[in-house]
């Protein structure tokens, strides 16, 4: 301890030094020397001081563990309810999105029940069953999508609005509690920095035999101040003793009923879903085994049947190719034979109105001894109009003629295919024809 603190005596003071600095500069004040008795109270005082100051070391750290507490329970509360909020949306959005998707698939299968509606036979004998799994997936989705729309969106809609109230609640409680404990101990902190100060003030005052004329640097009212700093904040720890555990707690329950309704939305979906692709993939197989039984050609034969179509009557021509005329300049014509019993030729498959005509139905078709690739047509003048006959004279280079020979580009089997055709069209009878194959 110093000197001064021990009661040795103060040095002489100049009168600079006495002047206390009162109003008016009256002059200097002499103050009277501590006793010894104000000097072992001091001491005591002290003592006192190093016991708080101790004791305010010890409280800091305690403040400092819980403020990590506080600040890591504060962070687990935001995170936790960004999430559920974000998570709650989502699931508004799957369950809206959803149910437009099932909308829009239950259109389209009402749409392809419609289809094929025109068929007939066995193409609508299985194509039919295909309808009726159109409307009954129709009817599937349909029903899955009033669910989603009318029940799991509302369910939903609820979720959020909860999870949206509570977390708004829960962070307002969690930033409410952190304001007032940090408030309560700035000012603790505040007050002790205070009652150092006012310590500091008397130590110093006591080394120079002075008396301190502030009263914030008086230690009694400094150290009543840091007390009732002190109780204001036990309050407020005692006020928020239970709320970390009760955000805790709350935040718990909110997050747990909220995953429990996603859980029963998203399961009522998934089994919807799953009974859905069942019913799906049976349709499928039995479409599959339907289509199976189209017949293309008896549907085809049924149909023309019930029109009174027969086969081939839809062919009023047959075309007998490139034949060469026996007395011509050897250029090649193009003939064609009708139902109708007449023999056109075009100088090209591409002409539309034929160079000449002779009538099949009194004509005798005969082959010609001497050329294999050969056949004549012999016409009865009577049955020739005057312009096939002059068509016909005109083609022959002006020589009146009933007998007209023929010569195939491609051999006698051709030409006795042809021959055949050309008898058929004749209702002359005819004579047994020396050909190389029988018609």
């Amino acid at each position: 301890m110093s000197d001064e603190l021990r009661g040795s005596t103060p040095p002489p003071q100049s009168p600079s030094d006495s002047n206390n600095g009162t109003p008016g500069g009256a002059g200097p004040t002499t103050f009277r020397p501590i006793t010894e008795a104000e000097r072992e109270a001091t001491s005591v005082l002290l003592q006192q001081r190093a016991a708080l100051k101790l004791g305010e070391m010890k409280r800091k750290e305690t403040i400092d563990y819980q403020k990590t507490v506080e600040d890591k329970v504060v962070a687990a509360l935001q995170g936790r309810t960004s999430a559920a909020l974000h998570g709650a949306k989502d699931l508004l959005s799957f369950v809206k999105g959803n149910a437009d998707m099932e909308d829009m698939v239950a259109k389209n299968f009402s749409r392809f029940s419609s289809l094929f509606g025109q068929e007939t036979g066995t193409t609508n004998d299985a194509l039919l069953g295909y309808s009726s799994a159109c409307k009954s997936m129709q009817k599937l989705h349909a029903d899955l999508q009033n669910v989603l729309a009318s029940v799991e969106v509302k369910r939903a809609e609820e979720s959020l609005s909860s999870v949206d109230e509570t977390c708004k609640k829960l962070m307002s409680q969690a930033n409410t509690m952190s304001s007032d404990l940090q408030a309560a101990r700035d000012k603790v902190n505040k007050a002790f920095a205070a009652q150092e100060k006012a310590w500091n003030d008397c130590e110093d005052a006591a080394k120079t035999d002075k008396a301190v004329v502030n009263v914030d640097a008086d230690p009694w009212l400094a150290g009543l101040r840091y007390q009732t700093a002190s109780k204001a904040l036990e309050t407020v720890e005692a006020a928020h003793a239970s709320d970390l555990n009760r955000l805790v707690q709350e935040l718990r329950s909110m997050d747990s009923q909220r995953l429990s309704t996603m859980k029963d939305v998203l399961r009522s979906y998934a089994e919807a879903r799953r009974a859905l692709l069942a019913k799906a993939l049976q349709n499928a197989e039995e479409l599959c085994n339907m289509v199976e039984k189209i017949e293309p050609n008896q549907d085809c034969d049924t149909f023309l049947a019930s029109a009174e179509i027969k086969e081939g009557s839809n062919t009023s021509a047959a075309s007998l190719g490139v034949w060469i005329p026996d007395e011509a300049v050897r250029q090649a014509k193009h003939f064609v034979c009708t139902k109708a019993g007449f023999l056109h030729y075009f100088d090209s498959k591409f002409d539309q109105n034929p160079k000449g005509s002779i009538p099949l139905s009194h004509a005798k078709i005969s082959t010609v001894d001497d050329d294999a690739c050969a056949f004549a047509i012999e016409t009865d003048d009577a049955q020739q109009t005057a312009d096939n006959q002059n068509r016909m004279q005109a083609f022959f280079r002006g020589k009146a003629k009933s007998k007209f020979v023929f010569r195939s580009a491609l051999g006698s089997l051709d030409r006795d295919a042809w021959i055949a055709v050309l008898v058929k069209c004749s209702r002359v009878e005819q004579a047994p024809l020396q050909t190389t194959c029988v018609p």
